[in-house]
């Protein structure tokens, strides 16, 4: 090949690990061949600049080395014919970053050549150039894999196999790779959770008064709302790993603050008030707590009283109101008898499993319009990703903002993600039905067998405004529709009854006159 006037070659070597030097991928072999290359090409001067990248990946462009090549060919790309490197993979390992790297140098009229696969440039080259950019990726994908599933017993073993959070460093521990304190930055990570723990201080006005103290990722790099949230939330510096789905496994390291530290700001964030409480509000005791009231508003609570014979004996009462007391069993069997009326029988039945069927339909139908609109608002953020990462590569945005943007961007996809999961559908919805079915037919039964929170919520579901209970009788101003007694007389009225929904609906006073 005669080499133009005035045009020159230049050259990428880049090695990711000092195992590829047993592999005979050693940056010495790689220079001696891209300089053979070079010189049987007609390039053989000796001011070619080579770039050399050291214990780098080639999973993404965001290489140090890449970066100042690709900014030295944007200055001086009229003097440039030729980019030589190895093999392709030493350019990348994925197929969507390599086609970016070719229309990047394409776009400055430099052709690109591999000293491994000489491969013509034409149609058929082309393609098997992207064949063999392919293939790279699937081998640095199995890679990954088998990495995963190393990474994974090394959780299990307690060892936390990422890089160091905020407040540790990569280290050993026992002999084996994990993470140890950085006492440079520890000190700031108990700060945090003290002055959180005091429930005087909201998280944003904490975040700044330790960058005001001088805590930082980096030399530069302050600490983001974002990263800030990441790190009040990380349960490693309780000494715990929670990932890879495995629950929470006891690291084998030292741990920055107590499990009762970390728990109480957990807490704080979540909202949860004060702290364990003996008295239950949802307790299992008295299910009907809280649900009924007295004629004047008076709310149903109770309690465990002693008898002559001092053993303890549960008892209902409303607050505020003297004169009424009443065993809970006593309440609860009537309870139960004015429960029994809504039971569905015969006729009753088939409607139900009309309704749900027909509500069942009315809610995929949301749910798949819901998820195509997620679907389109993860391919938005997934569209910025790329346009941060073509801004990164031009030099427009520098290394450390590009990092954060695109950490907070895969954030919102993966809570996208997660969301998305809520519209999925269930696909053995006549199991789904028959449970209803028999639920509503044996509803005093089916009810009783419930946890105490979830028979709470069913009993506000059916009846949204209470029960009022006058020492005689039940009664309740209204029930959810599929309670609601008069659904027979419509659907013995007509034949186009609306029933797509379950939701509440207003009805007359109901009253069931209960057993004693």
């Amino acid at each position: 090949m005669e080499q133009p006037k005035n045009k020159k070659a230049i050259i990428y070597c880049r090695v990711s690990t000092k195992e590829q030097v047993d592999e005979g991928n050693s940056l010495t072999t790689q220079e001696k061949a891209c300089r053979e290359y070079a010189l049987k090409s007609g390039y053989g001067r000796n001011d070619t600049e080579i770039f050399i990248e050291e214990g780098e990946s080639a999973k993404t462009t965001n290489r140090k080395k890449l970066m100042e090549l690709m900014e030295y060919c944007r200055k001086n790309h009229k003097d440039i014919e030729l980019l030589i490197f190895y093999s392709l993979d030493r350019l990348s390992r994925d197929t969507n970053d390599y086609t970016t790297l070719k229309a990047f140098f394409n776009t400055l009229k430099i052709k690109i050549a591999s000293c491994l696969e000489r491969i013509e440039d034409s149609p058929s080259g082309r393609f098997l150039k992207h064949i063999l950019a392919a293939k790279s990726q699937l081998d640095n994908e199995e890679r990954s894999l088998k990495c995963k599933g190393g990474m994974i017993e090394g959780v299990k073993a307690g060892r936390y196999v990422f890089g160091a959070p905020f407040g540790y460093k990569n280290g050993t521990v026992n002999g084996e790779k994990n993470i140890i304190i950085d006492d440079t930055k520890a000190h700031f990570v108990k700060q945090i959770f003290e002055l959180l723990a005091t429930g005087l201080y909201q998280p944003e006005a904490v975040r700044k008064i330790i960058i005001e103290e001088g805590a930082r990722i980096g030399k530069k790099s302050s600490i983001s709302k974002q990263y800030f949230h990441n790190i009040i939330r990380n349960k490693v510096y309780k000494g715990v790993i929670d990932s890879f789905g495995l629950g929470e496994i006891k690291g084998r390291f030292e741990p920055i603050i107590s499990e009762e530290l970390f728990d109480t700001v957990q807490t704080i964030l979540n909202k949860k008030g004060k702290r364990k409480s003996t008295y239950k509000i949802d307790n299992p005791d008295f299910p009907l707590r809280g649900l009924v009231v007295s004629e004047k508003g008076h709310k149903l609570t109770g309690s465990w009283s002693k008898g002559n014979a001092k053993a303890r004996m549960p008892y209902y009462n409303f607050k505020g109101l003297n004169g009424f007391n009443t065993k809970r069993d006593v309440l609860e069997d009537k309870f139960k008898s004015y429960l029994k009326d809504f039971e569905f029988k015969g006729e009753f039945a088939e409607l139900l499993k009309d309704s749900l069927s027909i509500n069942w339909e009315h809610r995929n139908l949301s749910n798949s319009q819901l998820k195509t609109k997620v679907e389109r608002k993860i391919a938005e953020l997934k569209a910025r990703q790329q346009l941060i990462i073509d801004k990164n590569l031009k030099g427009i945005i520098d290394d450390d903002l590009a990092k954060e943007q695109l950490d907070n961007i895969k954030q919102e996809i993966v809570a996208l993600i997660a969301k998305m999961k809520e519209y999925e559908g269930i696909d053995n919805i006549q199991d789904v039905l028959n449970y209803s079915l028999n639920f509503m037919q044996n509803l005093v039964t089916e009810i009783g067998k419930l946890k105490i929170q979830q028979r709470k919520n069913l009993q506000w579901f059916f009846f949204p405004d209470g029960i009022v209970y006058d020492g005689n009788i039940f009664r309740t101003h209204r029930t959810a529709l599929i309670l609601n007694t008069k659904m027979t007389s419509l659907c013995e009225k007509s034949s186009n009854v609306d029933r797509t929904g379950l939701e509440p609906a207003a009805s007359s006073v109901q009253t069931r006159r209960s057993t004693r």
